[in-house]
């Protein structure tokens, strides 16, 4: 069995499409802990699903260049939030609301706008994906975003941290403290956008959200929770490629993202900051 997966981990696509996951879950790694902790996990799914129309004119005028997807990807999700922003002030209604029908608007208008022409751009690629069909220019270009944002979270880790955990004392030391919140986001959006980009939508909110979720199952250390955030994306999208290879029949990024959620499940059951510390702590 070994040699079987070492002989087809000698493919090109394999390992291009492994190499992109541990790129992306070493990116996602430093960001996802943040994101669940302060309860941004709903925020990320609009801004997936909201860059279809991003996507898709860039698309149009550019082609499969990575950069300028990416780029028409970012700058739909700047403007859902900056349209959430706008409407959500001074409004009666719920932040989280106004997001949620602000992106469906914004996914819907793509998929008009993917339905209304003949383009090599499908909904359902956007939707799940072909992580094994990975080109070398968005291998280069994952490699480039992972770096800059693992870069970027090494300067904003402690700013971060504090201003998540202790608010006031981070006031007191950032009377500016708005440009972490700022800087945090682009990176998020960055790393998201390029997710999308490669493994769809799917498997980009999947990394996102399921591997921090199963980590903080194991660890209240963000230190731990980020090293087993990766380990654990990354053996989920290395588990979900060799059981397609498999089974043939099976599309890669929902296995892969059904091997994530599986892990979840497990730490939740048996991890000691899961179930466990519920029942004690309703006891």
């Amino acid at each position: 069995m070994l040699e079987w997966i070492w002989d087809q981990l000698s493919f090109p696509f394999v390992w291009k499409g492994l190499l992109a996951a541990v790129l992306l879950s070493a990116a996602f790694a430093p960001l996802s802990i943040f994101v669940i902790q302060r309860r941004m996990s709903l925020a990320g799914d609009a801004l997936a699903h909201g860059t279809l129309p991003g996507i898709f004119i860039a698309f149009t005028i550019f082609g499969l260049a990575p950069l300028a997807l990416a780029l028409g990807g970012f700058l739909a999700s700047l403007c859902i939030v900056l349209l959430a922003a706008a409407l959500s002030w001074r409004s009666l209604f719920r932040a989280d609301a106004i997001l949620g029908g602000i992106y469906i608007t914004f996914f819907s208008v793509g998929g008009v706008m993917i339905s209304s022409g003949s383009t090599a751009l499908n909904l359902q690629e956007f939707l799940i994906g072909t992580p094994l069909g990975i080109r070398n220019q968005m291998l280069w270009f994952a490699a480039a975003v992972a770096a800059f944002s693992l870069a970027g979270m090494a300067f904003l880790y402690r700013p971060m941290t504090l201003q998540t955990q202790d608010p006031a004392f981070f006031s007191s030391l950032y009377r500016r403290g708005w440009w972490v919140n700022q800087l945090f986001m682009v990176l998020f959006v960055l790393v998201l956008i390029t997710s999308v980009n490669i493994f769809g939508t799917l498997l980009s909110i999947a990394l996102a959200i399921l591997p921090p979720l199963a980590a903080r199952c194991w660890s209240n250390s963000v230190l731990h929770i980020m090293g087993l955030s990766f380990l654990i994306g990354a053996v989920a999208c290395f588990v979900g490629i060799i059981v397609t290879l498999i089974v043939t029949f099976a599309p890669t990024g929902p296995t892969m993202v059904l091997f994530a959620a599986g892990f979840w499940l497990v730490s939740y059951m048996i991890g000691p900051f899961g179930l466990r510390l519920s029942l004690h702590s309703s006891s």
